[in-house]
């Protein structure tokens, strides 16, 4: 709500640019929105995960933590760079690609 109506009072004010970059800014609240919902499903799998980190061990929970990690940090780094470009239409083709496979994945399997 803060931010709104500080676009009222900078609209009302006259206010020079603040270089608000509207594509990483949506990204970032997106990401915001889903920590909730991420602490939530971790916070509902702990028994779980305790049972299943020690018959696994630590070394390939590192190795998985530090991969996804890495891939996670590639990936929001080439969307936020598509996002500043706007051309969200390069990825959509993947998308759509991908959807299907998993689809017809889910149906064969």
């Amino acid at each position: 709500m803060w931010v709104a109506n500080l676009a009222v009072d900078c609209v009302a004010a006259d206010c020079p640019p603040t270089g608000f970059d509207a594509a990483v800014g949506t990204g970032e609240y997106s990401f915001l929105l889903a920590i909730p919902a991420i602490l939530g499903a971790a916070l509902l799998q702990l028994p779980d995960l305790t049972r299943e980190a020690v018959a696994i061990g630590r070394g390939p929970l590192l190795v998985g933590f530090a991969s996804s990690l890495t891939s996670g940090i590639f990936a929001i780094r080439v969307l936020v760079a598509l996002a500043r470009r706007g051309r969200f239409q390069r990825f959509a083709p993947y998308c759509l690609e991908l959807g299907l496979l998993t689809f017809g994945w889910v149906l064969i399997g």
